[in-house]
């Protein structure tokens, strides 16, 4: 498939394996040379248009019942543009924030095998990229392709939107498409139009600061070069990875006079409270000789915010931030008979670390699995300044409407399915106001008054008393 010729091009959400909403007129967009006459060929039916002075063409094809693959063909001023795996279903906007981005691959705990076989050239999912833009509305998202379901892909489809797409086709029996543009973190306000949010009003402010160019970089450039500061002064000033000394993920360290801590838990009302930083955590177990030498996965839960773990002084993972759950591969010639250490390096940089209750923390070999909970030894590596919060542009008003909704406008969709919350907790009044308005402007802009909209309700996710605002992804990876 190519969706560009030499001079002429169609939008890029019209790619390879595209799913068309069926029963409703489609329309086709896309530039080429001013004047040429093009001919659109779609089952077995032909239509035609002009590219108009400016170098833009737009064509209306009447509504189509359900049906696949076709291939869709643009010709003109002897250029040849064919796009392949075309299907004409019903197509679901996926939209909020990592409830819906969250991928297959985070479910596989209890969906391993539902998804190891998974096979479906009728359901299709095309991730918009994200993007944002605070001076209005862009014309084309940046780029992206549709893929279809099969053991390798689905991984990385949206596990709601997924499961959603199956129901939909074991019922109706058409191609299902789903387009993704939930991005974590993001707030209602963040997908929704300039002059929605100036109607509601609250937001003149910000909204006329992100329209500095020159603040937005400047506040990524600086807040980059502080995160990247903060880590490399982190690990050089860090006891437990000293080049002159016993590192501490070493099994051979001497660990007899660490004080000890319960894992999993918080480490409120410890003497580690307060530690922003680095600390590291040590676990001895014994293996017998049936499980050593083998292949493993070792569970570590979640863990507030990032972590580094080490078996018997080997490296098996890390992860940057704290929503993700730790599962780390363990390859054979690792494990040994008799004892093994396990060593966690935890950093956290603001607020109260610990290790998240009601998770697996576990070696599992599959058949059975090695308890890791109860007391580990402890030490504070190095203590560091809180790290500021960074300002995640993506998080502002109208940036990610203008650049990932906007574009999509005159693309026909069967509903949309909304899952997202977490980030306007501090302000429920707030969001009372906001979603209903978020929904209307949606409709208004697809031009579709009667568009369905399915939606979460947030669950209580926290109920702990100083609650949070909910998922602000801090991804260090950058700086270390």
């Amino acid at each position: 498939m190519t969706n560009k010729a030499q001079g002429l091009s169609i939008a890029p959400i019209f790619r390879s394996g595209v799913v068309l909403q069926r029963d409703r007129v489609i329309k086709l967009w896309g530039s080429g040379s001013p004047g040429a006459l093009l001919r659109v060929a779609l089952r077995g039916d032909s239509y035609s248009t002009t590219v108009d002075p400016k170098g833009s063409w737009e064509i209306s094809l009447p509504p189509m019942p359900a049906g696949g693959p076709f291939e869709l063909r643009i010709q003109g001023s002897g250029e040849d543009l064919v796009i392949s795996d075309v299907c004409v279903g019903d197509v679901w906007l996926l939209g909020g924030q990592s409830n819906m981005e969250l991928p297959v691959s985070r479910t596989l705990d209890l969906y391993a095998e539902e998804v190891a076989y998974a096979e479906n050239p009728w359901i299709w999912q095309f991730r918009v990229p994200m993007a944002y833009d605070f001076h209005g509305p862009t014309q084309e998202i940046p780029g992206g392709s549709w893929e279809r379901v099969n053991p390798q892909s689905v991984l990385d489809f949206s596990a709601l939107g997924y499961f959603f797409a199956q129901a939909h086709y074991e019922k109706y029996g058409v191609p299902v498409g789903l387009v993704l543009t939930a991005l974590g973190g993001t707030p209602a306000e963040a997908w929704m139009s300039e002059e929605t949010i100036l109607a509601l009003g609250g937001y003149e402010d910000i909204l006329a600061q992100c329209k500095d160019d020159q603040f937005v970089e400047n506040t990524v450039t600086s807040e980059m070069e502080r995160l990247n500061s903060w880590y490399q002064e982190l690990n050089g000033k860090d006891l437990g990875s000293d080049p002159k000394k016993v590192a501490w993920s070493d099994p051979d360290l001497d660990d007899s006079l660490w004080p000890s801590l319960q894992v999993p838990g918080s480490w409120r009302g410890s003497e580690v409270e307060t530690v922003h930083g680095s600390v590291w955590f040590r676990k001895t177990l014994d293996l017998p000789k049936s499980l050593a030498d083998r292949e493993a996965l070792l569970r570590l839960g979640a863990i507030i915010d990032g972590d580094e773990a080490y078996l018997n002084g080997t490296r098996v993972g890390a992860t940057d931030y704290k929503y993700p759950p730790r599962k780390y591969p363990v390859p054979r010639g690792i494990l040994r008979e008799g004892t093994n250490t396990l060593a966690v390096r935890v950093i956290c940089n603001r607020g109260v670390g610990g290790f998240v209750t009601e998770k697996d923390y576990c070696l599992d070999f599959g058949e059975c699995k090695v308890d890791l909970a109860g007391a580990w030894k402890y030490k504070v590596g190095a203590i560091m300044p809180i790290l500021p919060p960074l300002t995640f542009f993506q998080y502002k008003p109208c940036g990610v409407y203008n650049a990932m909704i906007a574009p999509l406008r005159k693309y026909a969709f069967r509903g949309v399915l909304w899952y997202q919350g977490e980030s306007n907790t501090a302000a429920p009044d707030a969001y009372g106001r906001l979603f209903p308005a978020l929904i209307k402007n949606w409709r208004e802009t697809f031009d579709q008054p009667d568009l369905p909209f399915l939606f979460v309700q947030l669950p209580n996710f926290d109920a702990s008393l100083e609650g949070t605002a909910g998922p602000r992804f801090v991804r260090p990876s950058a700086a270390h």
